[in-house]
């Protein structure tokens, strides 16, 4: 017997009241893998070929996009422009793992939610090996990785044509042969591309990056400083409470630091993960900090109000790149050197120059201070102008090149 993932709704545990929280339900969605479903694996597999079989279109190419996780899916929904002109040449399905009813779902031929792994009674993952005729191209923002790569490789169909698109605009993510395409968004992240699939016979295009575009599209530079930091880390996982105590005490560590050595609002901003998940450390520190009227939680899937910050504070997350060089304001990375950071962020900030890196907060408070005594706007602009690929005119370099992936599928 299997389970199969369920997604339920489920009220806050901790009091968090006063927390101010921007974006976020009013219940929160959790995934859980629990319910117990009567359909053995095999059957799972077979309900799913006939679901896809039953829709595919023999008349055009049929293109899926699939995502394994909901992290990334505001990676898709910049599509939304020209999904109209993609309709009118393919059959355009959305396989999800969960139901929203949001613009996206309503955009495309055909939406649904389909696992692609089961968990037994041992509480053991298996994965779903199934194989759907027909389908010429998968795109999707995710890659899981587990069973060397097979799930990225054949999940849905061991045939069609795999687009990735990777979810930073400057590192070479996801950089693995179990894909056909690689949407490489910029010159820097091609560089990192070539050495690491050096080889192999991915096929990297120089296609931009549609959600830097949206960004930029977006934002409305600021007449006055806002006073306010943003502090984004990146995603820290739980194994224990040991760990879930020493990232809550981290993390609690700096934001009463901020507090206390600046006068700054502060935006925190979890890692999508961590508020998909209600991770134990973040409902903590919601709960410690819900009285703080200085500090605001951020669970907006937009970049709407952190690209309002004056400034930029991360540990070694990529969007430290994307927020300077949309917005031309400074950023910060916070890598104390007992935590070890070696990330390649880490190492692209001390090589472009363009991010200081503060190894301890003496040297946080230095770069805090020295913020408005650096003009960094034109650093940024030739960075950006030099380096990110097709800026504003991305979409439609997507549609040229899906176009031709699927030319290639016919030939």
């Amino acid at each position: 017997m299997f389970f199969f993932c369920l997604f339920l709704s489920r009220t806050q545990q901790h009091d968090t009241t006063n927390t101010k929280i921007l974006g976020s339900p009013k219940r929160g969605i959790r995934n859980l893998f629990g319910g117990e479903h009567n359909m053995s694996k095999a059957q799972l597999s077979s309900q799913i070929v006939n679901t896809f079989s039953s829709i595919l279109s023999k008349e055009k190419k049929n293109i899926v996009f699939l995502l394994f996780y909901e992290t990334y899916r505001s990676h898709l929904s910049v599509f939304l422009p020209i999904i109209p002109l993609l309709k009118k040449k393919y059959n355009l399905i959305l396989a999800t793992q969960q139901q929203k009813q949001d613009a996206l779902e309503k955009s495309v031929h055909y939406a649904f939610t389909i696992p692609w792994r089961v968990q037994n009674q041992q509480g053991q993952y298996d994965f779903i090996d199934v194989h759907v005729d027909g389908i010429d191209l998968i795109i999707t923002p995710d890659q899981v990785s587990y069973n060397q790569g097979k799930v990225d490789r054949t999940f849905l169909s061991k045939t069609a044509k795999r687009l990735y698109l990777p979810h930073s605009l400057i590192e070479a993510v996801g950089a693995t042969d179990t894909i056909d395409y690689i949407a490489v968004p910029s010159k820097i992240a091609m560089e990192k591309y070539q050495k690491i699939l050096k080889g192999k016979k991915v096929r990297l295009l120089e296609m931009g990056y549609p959600k830097f575009d949206e960004s930029l599209k977006n934002y409305k530079t600021q007449k006055k400083p806002s006073n306010t930091i943003a502090y984004t880390p990146t995603l820290r996982y739980q194994q224990d409470f040991v760990h879930i105590n020493k990232i809550g005490g981290v993390e609690s560590m700096l934001l009463e630091w901020l507090l206390n050595n600046t006068s700054h609002k502060i935006i925190y901003r979890a890692h999508p993960l961590c508020v998909q998940n209600q991770h134990t450390f973040y409902q903590i520190l919601k709960v410690k900090f819900a009285q703080q009227k200085r500090i605001i939680f951020d669970e907006d899937s937009s970049n709407t109000h952190i690209n309002q910050a004056d400034v930029f504070l991360s540990d070694c997350s990529t969007s430290a790149f994307s927020f300077s060089l949309t917005t031309l304001k400074p950023s910060i990375l916070f890598a104390p050197a007992s935590l070890k950071f070696n990330n390649t962020i880490i190492q692209t900030a001390t090589q472009t120059q363009l991010i200081p890196v503060a190894k301890n907060l003496l040297e946080l408070k230095i770069h805090l201070e020295s913020l408005y005594k650096h003009d960094t706007q034109d650093s940024f602009k030739q960075f950006r102008e030099d380096n990110i690929y097709h800026i504003a005119n991305s979409l439609e370099v997507f549609c040229q090149q899906i176009d031709s992936i699927i030319k290639g599928v016919s030939q």
